[in-house]
């Protein structure tokens, strides 16, 4: 990511990169005069507006697209996924209910381990070139 804006990101470690994606949505949305804050309990990441949001956060992977994981069916209303290449950024915005549709009944998004862990989790991979249904 040589002379990429978002390169910093890739020198911390791992277990930071998801509050550091967090950080970057609320401060954005917060400059744009939205009301952000925390949510107050792990279900959630921040309260937007008034609805109860859920942060994901990915760098691009190696094949080219972006993995947004950890998602569970937890008390949120929207799921905000950001994604940072080199130099772009994309956005997301994926209501509850879709995002259970998605997993659960079309499994078009998949579970992100096999086996009892696995029915808990999922993750959207996502390539640019081919949006997200």
């Amino acid at each position: 990511m040589g002379g990429s804006p978002f390169a910093w990101i890739k020198t911390r470690p791992s277990r930071q990169v998801g509050a550091i994606g967090e950080k970057l949505v609320a401060g954005w949305l917060a400059a744009r005069g939205f009301n952000v804050v925390r949510a107050g309990d792990s279900d959630a990441d921040r309260i937007v507006e008034g609805k109860r949001v859920e942060i994901k956060f990915s760098t691009l992977w190696a094949n080219g697209g972006y993995k947004f994981q950890q998602l569970r069916d937890q008390r949120y209303g929207l799921a905000i996924c950001l994604g940072v290449s080199p130099f772009d950024a994309h956005c997301w915005i994926i209501p509850k209910q879709d995002v259970i549709r998605l997993w659960k009944v079309e499994h078009k998004i998949s579970s992100q381990h096999g086996g009892q862990e696995g029915a808990d989790t999922a993750w959207i991979d996502v390539h640019v070139e081919e949006p997200p249904d």
